[in-house]
């Protein structure tokens, strides 16, 4: 049977990492199982991460961390898609 689950009893391990780390998600089109953190590691290497997390406590409004977050998200979809990769070298106007 399919009983509904209450949320806030999965709500903690939806948000966590097994590492007790949150779970950030401010890179659009990331519909993958990595978090932010891993992308960010895999496309910019920890030190970057490390100060990204530095300026996140020093956000007032978030603008250019969406734009960067938005940018990171556009390189993370165009390197997992190898068919968007060919669509993009055979046409050069959509670049």
């Amino acid at each position: 049977m399919n009983a509904p689950a209450a949320l806030d009893r999965l709500l903690p391990t939806l948000l966590s990492a097994p590492d007790g780390v949150p779970r950030l998600r401010e890179i659009p089109y990331n519909y993958t199982s990595f978090s932010d953190r891993e992308i960010v590691i895999r496309l910019l290497g920890e030190k970057a991460w490390n100060l990204l997390n530095q300026l996140r406590q020093e956000r007032r409004t978030g603008r250019s961390a969406r734009m960067l977050y938005e940018v990171l998200g556009d390189i993370w979809v165009v390197e997992r898609n190898p068919y968007l990769q060919d669509d993009l070298l055979d046409n050069p106007k959509r670049r």
